[in-house]
């Protein structure tokens, strides 16, 4: 009996420091005010609390292109681009915010189904995080995604020629189409 237990608690414990090697983590430095970014990974916990932790996060938002509407995020998945709203944490306006750690599993060889029109994305890499090389490669095809990329960033829209790793951006589809979202 004692052997069956010690066994299953080597076994557990295995596990636990198996899974922990695997998982991966991402840091996010939002700012006060609204921040559009992604995330590179699968997070372990994908419900936007989680993901987005902190006292001073308040709502988190994800476009849906099919209504052109934006919609309260239920979950967060690799590969989107969501906005973020952060408070200004109370006497503390002059200090960053702490950064935000997302912790979970890569993600390789990724796409994303755009629909004709703005799609909000982001890119899918794992450790050493990267920039995305533009212009985006609609999949099977590998032509290029035409038309500019575009991050916030401060209190306006930047046109890139890179995506960065974290990032949210809109890109514009002409039509529906899938595009390769990983290096």
């Amino acid at each position: 009996m004692k052997t069956g237990y010690s066994l299953r608690v080597v076994v557990l414990l295995t596990a636990l420091i198996v899974r922990q090697a695997m998982a991966e983590q991402f840091t996010l430095q939002l700012v006060p005010g609204w921040n559009l970014v992604s995330v590179p990974i699968a997070p372990e916990d994908p419900s936007p609390a989680a993901v987005f932790q902190g006292e001073y996060l308040r709502s988190v938002w994800r476009y849906d292109p099919q209504t052109g509407c934006y919609v309260i995020a239920d979950r967060i998945e690799p590969g989107q681009g969501y906005w973020v709203y952060a408070l200004v944490p109370p006497g503390r306006l002059a200090e960053p915010l702490p950064p935000v750690t997302v912790v979970g599993s890569s993600v390789r060889d990724s796409t994303l189904s755009l629909n004709a029109g703005w799609n909000l994305l982001g890119s899918v890499t794992s450790s050493p995080y990267s920039t995305l090389a533009l212009p985006l490669r609609i999949e099977p095809s590998g032509d290029a995604l035409a038309g500019p990329v575009y991050i916030w960033r401060g209190l306006r829209y930047h046109m890139v020629d890179s995506l960065p790793c974290g990032a949210g951006a809109w890109v514009h589809a002409a039509t529906d189409c899938s595009v390769r979202i990983s290096p």
